[in-house]
């Protein structure tokens, strides 16, 4: 997690979401994956 505190002082402008899962996230928290995943398109394709 410390990466992506410091990525996000590099870019503050980034959306980050830090989810338990470990390193087969999208296996182990899919709907919060993909809720993550089609609120940020959504909002990006809507422009």
């Amino acid at each position: 997690m410390e990466g992506a505190h410091a990525y996000r002082g590099n870019v503050p402008s980034a959306e980050a979401h830090l989810l338990e899962g470990g390193h087969f996230v999208l296996d182990e928290a899919v709907d919060q994956v993909a809720a993550l995943m089609i609120q940020f398109l959504g909002a990006r394709l809507a422009r």
